[in-house]
């Protein structure tokens, strides 16, 4: 949600039926791509027919750099949700595996990935026990 001041973050919503056991903390991840190019041009080349250049930067929470940390052995939620213009990410932790739960505030088969594909506008939550 924008501020007046300038900032943003997540809007969570929790849902009081949970089909999987309360994590120790959770984390919300706000990604996107970065244009250098000011957004008037940017506008400019999209409403003329030209698509957008390459992207200068990934932002997470507005950083280029974040990182997160916890308990060794607990169960971490992160809520993932692609705010960019135009980029699909692929989203990992290194040496770690991922259990889906929810997809568009949705239940799903929890299933395990190394990876997650996240779209432009599109969420996905999950959980993964920290390993150090």
């Amino acid at each position: 949600m924008h501020k007046a001041a300038g900032g943003f973050g997540g809007l969570n919503v929790y849902v009081i039926s949970v089909l999987y056991p309360a994590p120790a903390g959770d984390f919300t991840l706000l990604i996107g791509d970065w244009h250098k190019t000011n957004r008037k041009n940017l506008q400019q080349l999209l409403d003329s027919g030209k698509t957008l250049p390459f992207l200068d930067a990934i932002l997470i929470n507005g950083q280029a750099h974040s990182t997160f940390s916890g308990d060794q052995g607990k169960t971490y939620m992160f809520r993932i949700s692609n705010v960019g213009l135009s980029t699909s990410f692929n989203f990992r932790i290194q040496g770690h595996t991922m259990k889906l739960v929810e997809v568009e505030e949705s239940h799903t088969l929890q299933s395990m990935y190394d990876s997650l594909g996240v779209h432009v506008g599109q969420s996905r939550i999950f959980l993964s026990v920290l390993v150090l």
